[in-house]
């Protein structure tokens, strides 16, 4: 019996972990407004690690606008299975917070009506962000993926 066990143990001590898994982002605006939402994500790379696809390494994309109405949720692509996912939103009376130097951001069009946009190189840095004129370099929220892809925007 006791052979058994350690028998058994040895066995399911070497079966392999299970893969995690990337979902996509989900957005619910817990607003009365209307949101407007961007996301952001890594794309591969030259660099991307073999032991697993839980960090990407190439160029940051962003991507939007996307219209949440108030209360209501919407499900944004992960393109590349990215464990992080990166997200904006605002409404029309959304106040800019203090830039965070600490997290990642990236580069968004400003003006209004919104216009769809996709950018990589304009994500390099404020400078660059900056040269591409008409553009905001936004400190974005970070989403790991593997553990709840799905955020309440609050407006906060």
């Amino acid at each position: 019996m006791i052979i058994l066990g350690a028998h058994v143990g040895v066995v399911l001590g070497t079966l392999p972990a299970a893969a995690q898994s990337s979902a996509p982002l989900t957005i619910c605006n817990k607003t009365s407004e209307i949101a407007g939402a961007a996301v952001g994500f890594f794309s591969p790379g030259v660099n991307k690690p073999t032991d697993g696809a839980d960090i990407l390494t190439g160029p940051f994309v962003s991507h939007g606008w996307w219209n949440i109405e108030a209360g209501a949720c919407h499900t944004f692509d992960n393109p590349f299975n990215a464990r992080y996912m990166f997200w904006f939103a605002y409404t029309p009376s959304y106040q800019s917070t203090p830039e965070d130097p600490s997290k990642i951001h990236f580069c968004i069009p400003i003006g209004s009506p919104p216009k769809a946009f996709t950018f990589e190189e304009e994500n390099v840095s404020k400078e660059t962000c900056s040269a591409a004129g008409n553009t905001w370099w936004i400190t974005a929220n970070r989403v790991d993926t593997w553990i709840n892809a799905t955020v309440d925007f609050t407006g906060q």
